[in-house]
């Protein structure tokens, strides 16, 4: 682990801090292209009671805390909604807040990810949008584009893709 960061099993009450880095890393990465009236109204209650359900369904999570505790970065992750693909996991989200990226906390949570479902697992998708600014991240962590996808965010739609690395060992 970084040196002054510690990565631990999300929890409930790590919720609002979840909620508001999503926003906010959302509203840095995505402005260039994703309309700004649904960057402006995206809603941290929204978000923490939307986490709240995916916690109680048996979505997981792995939190990475600076010194102090404060949230620097996520991810959540289960069962695979792609039915084409069998005995896959699917990584539902990875965040890390602007000012903690670099410092290879993405990878280290992606790694956390895999560690612990590599034994269950033959490969792990992600779905992101195709002029998502961090796609590097996922290719120099061996993912592989395998298919092009529409995601639907209800009145837009933006051109996606989805990802897979091999994780079983």
């Amino acid at each position: 682990m970084s040196a002054g960061y510690e990565i631990s099993r999300g929890q409930k009450e790590d919720i609002p801090a979840l909620a508001k880095l999503l926003i906010y890393t959302w509203q840095q990465a995505y402005r260039d292209f994703l309309p700004l009236s649904f960057l402006e109204k995206m809603d941290v209650s929204r978000q923490e009671k939307r986490h709240q359900r995916y916690m109680d369904s048996g979505i997981r999570y792995w939190v990475v805390k600076d010194r102090e505790g404060e949230l620097c970065g996520f991810t959540s992750y289960g069962p695979n909604r792609f039915k084409q693909y069998f005995n896959v996991l699917e990584l539902y989200t990875l965040y890390v807040a602007p000012a903690h990226q670099g410092n290879g906390l993405g990878t280290q949570l992606l790694e956390q990810v895999i560690t612990e479902n590599g034994e269950r697992y033959d490969s792990i998708v992600v779905s992101v949008m195709s002029k998502n600014p961090y796609l590097g991240f996922y290719l120099k962590n061996d993912f592989a584009v395998i298919a092009e996808d529409e995601i639907d965010f209800g009145y837009f739609q933006v051109e996606g893709l989805i990802l897979e690395r091999e994780v079983r060992r």
